[in-house]
């Protein structure tokens, strides 16, 4: 997908909704917003470059030497964590790799347009899962872009290091994935425990969806170096689609049953 002006300037008008659904129309909301409806106090959030100094609480920076600005019910913000797997088999392919960046791309921007915070998580090479910041603004984006910039694709995805390494304000995360391992129910429960709105972005390229070879050939597993060799015949396919199949069902069905969203992806499709 070539980005351009023209799919920022639709994208502005959408906000991502965990609860509702994958992304909502926010245009009337903004210009609602705009008015000042509400009047009930919810919460404080800093103070950013380009917010309206009419709305600093000056009473609080009194106290803390800091700018701050109130938060009314419909105004407060939602915490969204992307959390990326760049794994080796998310890395497989160029197309994969750059359709994986595509789309952080364009939902960290719908979140910062529509005023939420954003966050990138990511896999350390030691394997250990950091987060970025909490960021704030459309003007963060050369940050994020930077930060896929950097990225390496290696290694395996460890649900066990999301569950040690990193804590969550209440709110939406992202996951993108292949899901291509069983740990992902393990991953859901734990995000659920931490009151996340959960969508689930599933990419796959059609050489996962259908291999079009047959004969024998040897498969190296990227994301350990373990060699396979299998003799591809019509029933060997044929048994491979039914467990796939099998595992998009299951991916799909837990989110959706539990409220969540569920995406999925062609990463060859440039026509996204």
């Amino acid at each position: 997908m070539e980005l351009n002006n023209e799919i920022f300037k639709r994208l502005s008008q959408y906000k991502i909704d965990g609860a509702q659904g994958f992304l909502s129309n926010y245009e009337g909301e903004r210009k609602s917003r705009q008015k000042g409806q509400s009047q009930e106090f919810s919460d404080y959030r800093p103070y950013y470059a380009g917010d309206d100094i009419r709305l600093i609480d000056w009473n609080a920076y009194g106290r803390t030497d800091q700018y701050h600005i109130k938060l009314y019910e419909e105004e407060r913000e939602t915490r969204i964590t992307i959390l990326l797997d760049h794994s080796a088999s998310m890395g497989i392919s160029e197309n994969k790799r750059g359709f994986t960046k595509t789309m952080v791309i364009l939902l960290a921007y719908v979140g910062l347009s529509a005023g939420d915070s954003i966050r990138i998580v990511t896999q350390s090479e030691s394997g250990k899962f950091i987060g970025t910041e909490y960021f704030k603004g459309v003007d963060k984006q050369h940050v994020i872009r930077q930060k896929l910039d950097d990225l390496k694709w290696e290694g395996a995805f460890s649900v066990d290091g999301v569950v040690k390494d990193i804590t969550f304000a209440k709110g939406v995360t992202v996951v993108i994935s292949d899901f291509l391992y069983e740990g992902y129910a393990l991953l859901h429960g734990h995000l659920k425990f931490a009151n996340q709105h959960i969508i689930g972005v599933q990419l796959l390229t059609q050489e996962t969806l259908e291999p079009s070879f047959l004969g024998p050939h040897e498969f190296e597993n990227v994301e350990n170096g373990e060699l396979l060799e299998l003799d591809l015949t019509v029933s060997v396919l044929k048994a491979y689609h039914e467990k796939l199949n099998q595992h998009l069902e299951g991916v799909e069905t837990l989110l959706t049953s539990n409220g969540d969203r569920y995406v999925f992806l062609d990463a060859d499709d440039d026509k996204g």
